[in-house]
């Protein structure tokens, strides 16, 4: 269970991410916030960049564990994982919110100006192809969205955090979901 609410010197419990269409602003336990930045880190905006349609505090340090969207409160007490599930709630919120793209389930890497779309099922491989595609030069855009415009067709990149999981884990990497472990976009050493 995540204890601290505030990182010592963190002066703005709000950190801001703007994912495809939708703001989001997010008030949360400090746990919470590194949990949702190592994931959506590369979507963070400065407070003063716009509008923010969703606004999201999460409070799990607490007897009573609740997320709080846009004023509707969704209680957490006795589920056996708080955290995944308030990143559960947040997400199919967001989703909900999208509307100038359709999602695919999809890997994505790109080169010469085209996108690579690999579908398929949890675990058939769309995160291993995308690494290997990454080492023969490809850009990263997803290992797990695909979000193509309504309007132009376009494909756009949704870079959250990758979870591996490792043989040879590095030392000092956390390993959290299932074991896995996550490597961020700016980690991967190419273009998005």
């Amino acid at each position: 269970m995540l204890r601290n609410n505030k990182k010592p010197g963190d002066l703005n419990p709000k950190w801001c991410y703007r994912v495809l269409d939708v703001g989001i602003s997010l008030d949360a336990d400090w746990g919470f916030r590194e949990s949702f930045d190592r994931d959506y880190g590369w979507f963070r905006v400065p407070p003063t960049s716009g509008s923010f349609s969703m606004s999201v505090s999460v409070r799990l340090g607490r007897k009573d564990p609740i997320v709080r969207i846009n004023k509707e409160d969704f209680l957490l007490k006795g589920h056996p994982a708080p955290e995944t599930y308030a990143h559960q709630i947040i997400l199919r919120e967001l989703f909900r919110d999208i509307r100038g793209f359709f999602l695919l389930h999809a890997a994505v890497a790109g080169k010469s100006g085209k996108a690579l779309i690999v579908a398929g099922p949890p675990g058939a491989g769309k995160t291993t192809l995308v690494l290997r595609l990454l080492k023969k030069g490809y850009a990263f855009f997803s290992d797990d969205l695909c979000p193509m415009h309504l309007e132009t067709r376009m494909v756009h990149p949704f870079p959250r955090s990758i979870w591996i999981s490792e043989a040879d884990p590095k030392p000092g990497k956390v390993r959290l979901r299932g074991g896995k472990a996550p490597i961020r976009p700016n980690e991967l050493g190419v273009g998005i």
